[in-house]
């Protein structure tokens, strides 16, 4: 390497400090001012993305108040079959489903967060179920959630 160093004009040797000064700035920029700055960009995405998270959960638990007889509500049809009765419509696709011995459900949904919310929506209208927990998280895509749900049947008596 001296040797070809000692081979080379002094314009040669202005032209390879050079060339070497700049890979050096693109590497320092790359390596540390890029990730530095990205930092932030990256935080306030993560901050963007708890705040939907909390919106998902704040409209969860919303709807699981407490649900009055009224008419045109089914209250005979078993929550796992009410379940079963209106994930196509719609377009929730369930994980897992399991049946409580309190006749409520433990169930694992993927759905796009609108319709998700629509149909916990529609299954408290039509069968007085409501969500007595709730875990939702956003996909790496952003464009649906998974939900591991408790659904239950609350009457007043």
């Amino acid at each position: 390497m001296i040797a070809f160093w000692n081979r080379l004009s002094d314009r040669e040797k202005l032209f390879v400090a050079i060339g070497a000064v700049i890979a050096a700035i693109v590497i320092i920029l790359q390596l540390i001012v890029a990730p530095a700055l990205g930092w932030r960009e990256s935080a306030s995405e993560r901050r963007d993305r708890a705040e939907d998270l909390y919106r998902l959960v704040s409209e969860a638990s919303a709807s699981a108040g407490i649900v009055a007889q009224a008419t045109g509500v089914d209250l005979d049809t078993p929550i796992i079959n009410a379940l079963t009765q209106t994930t196509a419509e719609f377009a929730v696709t369930v994980n897992f489903r399991n049946a409580r011995d309190d006749g409520g459900v433990e169930a694992n949904v993927t759905a796009g967060g609108e319709r998700l919310f629509d149909w916990l929506r529609a299954l408290e209208a039509r069968y007085g179920v409501s969500v007595a927990a709730a875990d939702i998280a956003r996909s790496a895509d952003g464009e649906s959630v998974q939900a591991q749900l408790t659904l239950v049947r609350r009457t007043v008596r």
